[in-house]
């Protein structure tokens, strides 16, 4: 299972806002160690690997509007709360034994879809705890699942009932419609047109395509997982497993968490991948 992390920080920092021990903040901490046991107990993950962005993005480069919007519109105070939950978990992993994945200018997205694409033949189930929808296009591999919280398992046939359009073509889909990335799409063209247009109107398609080459050529670019600008030399971390219930629940006792028995058998079962 590739967590996410930092869309998972945030949701957890969101939801448990008013979770404080003395002058440390601790409902991130709290949320996410209790969203990662429930999602290890719903898929049966077998290791976790924690997936981080690193600023700047590459795609940022090419593209300087890319997630500028979220820059000048987030909630400072919940950031601060976010930065100091992400401090938290850099001491949590000492400790619990998972290992945290980055590499300069690439989002988890992209360390996904890369781990995905690598071991799409070694292993039974490759699962991404994230909503991101830029991830739908990995459905194209019958490995890849998608763990989306309080809805639960997401596979390859929840895509295609909802979207009703191959994987292979998603990118295309999103390429006309723009993102929630701050990718400009193409005026007019929503997700019903632009699924219309690739599945019953090709030769209109054609025709969009090419009065409209340079945004939908960028935005394929942007989008497309995965990004073929990846360092694919790069690897997924290795661990040793530390986990000892007994060592967590001292740490997480200095932020007066307790640790729930459930969640301990939870972390039980992830083992040295």
């Amino acid at each position: 299972m590739l967590v996410d992390l930092s869309n998972q920080i945030y949701k957890a920092a969101a939801s448990h806002r008013t979770l404080t021990s003395g002058k440390y903040f601790t409902g991130g901490l709290y949320g996410l160690l209790s969203a990662v046991a429930k999602a290890i107990n719903v898929t049966g993950a077998t290791s976790v690997v924690l997936c981080t962005d690193t600023k700047p993005y590459h795609r940022s480069l090419s593209y300087p509007q890319y997630k500028l919007l979220r820059t000048d519109t987030k909630d400072q105070y919940l950031a601060e709360d976010v930065k100091t939950t992400l401090a938290q978990v850099h001491e949590l992993v000492e400790v619990i034994g998972w290992p945290i994945w980055s590499v300069p200018g690439f989002e988890a997205d992209d360390l996904i879809a890369h781990a995905v694409f690598e071991h799409r033949n070694r292993c039974q189930k490759i699962i991404a705890m994230s909503n991101d929808s830029d991830l739908y296009q990995l459905f194209q591999w019958p490995v890849f699942q998608m763990y989306k919280g309080k809805k639960g398992l997401y596979t390859s046939r929840d895509y295609e009932q909802e979207w009703e359009l191959p994987a292979s073509k998603i990118v295309q889909a999103l390429a006309m419609t723009g993102t929630h990335n701050e990718i400009e799409g193409i005026h007019g063209i929503g997700p019903a047109t632009a699924k219309k247009l690739l599945l019953r109107e090709p030769s209109k398609y054609r025709l969009v395509r090419q009065q409209h080459l340079d945004v939908i050529e960028r935005n394929e670019a942007l989008i497309r997982l995965p990004n073929p600008d990846f360092d694919f030399t790069a690897q997924i971390p290795r661990y040793n497993c530390t986990y000892d219930e007994r060592t967590l629940v001292r740490f997480l006792s200095r932020y007066e968490i307790n640790l729930q028995r459930w969640q301990s058998e939870a972390f039980e079962k992830i083992n040295e991948p």
